[in-house]
């Protein structure tokens, strides 16, 4: 049996946010010093650009591509997401079908801005590794606990911190397998405001391991998020870390890829540019 590589990572796109997401592919394989196996879960993507694709990883020999197509598995409909999040997010659900061993799952809304092969070569004793959610962390600091009210009927009261986005996920895959019916149930999925991102934290509710910020630093928080997780969540042993953002997540209906007012811009400015200039360096890699 051929041994798997070190690294596996997986993304996952429809048509829509296939350029995004191939940013963040770029911007992994600029940065990653490790081989690795790259899955892209794919759900209605057009010869133009699996040949785009195909584009960046021949600049990278170390990383192999492996496309799965998801039009069989998704359901027909979006199951009341908000209408920025696509329900192609509900790949991450299905990874153990389809891969075994560890696997790091990353959502195409990201901007990977340093070396990720530290966090692909920790060992972890849960199935589900991941960073706490930032809002949720921000609204128990602030005692708003109308806010969180679907966090806490989710995780039980004083559990809310345990809560993680679901963004950024370092996936035993041959552990979660036996969980895969569970994980696949869209109507458990559609009881939820998150959808999936509550079924995983349902689902693995002490089950979890936690990281830094660093790996899922949505909107380029750092500093004060490591603050809340200190004074809310009596982070786990090494769960705090001194380094850089190496993921920045930009969740939520603004993107830095689309027009932003002036003062959505300015109260972004640096990552938002960050996006931009890697943008712009994908385009000149493909010709553009």
């Amino acid at each position: 049996m051929t041994e798997r590589p070190a690294a596996q990572l997986a993304f996952a796109t429809d048509a829509n946010m296939h350029w995004p997401t191939l940013v963040a592919i770029y911007s992994t394989l600029r940065h990653l010093s490790v081989d690795c196996t790259v899955y892209i879960f794919g759900f209605g993507i057009t010869d133009v650009q699996r040949s785009m694709e195909d584009q960046v990883f021949a600049r990278f020999p170390g990383a192999r591509l492996v496309r799965l197509e998801l039009d069989a598995d998704l359901p027909d409909n979006d199951l009341g997401h908000a209408e920025y999040i696509s329900p192609v997010t509900m790949a991450r659900m299905f990874l153990p079908k389809y891969v075994s061993g560890r696997l790091l799952y990353l959502d195409g809304d990201m901007l990977i801005t340093g070396d990720l092969a530290p966090l692909l070569a920790r060992k972890f004793d849960q199935p589900i590794t991941g960073v706490r959610d930032y809002i949720v962390m921000r609204n128990i600091h602030r005692g708003d606990h109308s806010r969180n009210a679907a966090v806490t009927a989710l995780m039980g009261k004083g559990n809310e911190h345990g809560y993680i986005n679901a963004g950024m996920l370092l996936m035993d895959c041959d552990a979660l397998r036996p969980d895969l019916p569970a994980m696949t149930d869209f109507a458990a999925m559609i009881r939820h405001p998150m959808r999936d991102q509550d079924r995983i934290n349902e689902l693995f509710l002490g089950r979890i391991a936690y990281v830094d910020p660093a790996w899922n630093s949505m909107q380029g928080r750092i500093a004060k998020f490591r603050k809340r997780i200190t004074e809310t969540a009596s982070p786990r042993p090494g769960e705090l870390e001194s380094i850089p953002a190496r993921v920045i997540h930009y969740n939520g209906p603004k993107k830095p890829w689309q027009s932003l007012g002036t003062i959505e811009f300015l109260r972004r400015a640096g990552i938002v540019l960050a996006w931009r200039r890697e943008n712009r360096r994908l385009k000149k890699l493909l010709g553009g």
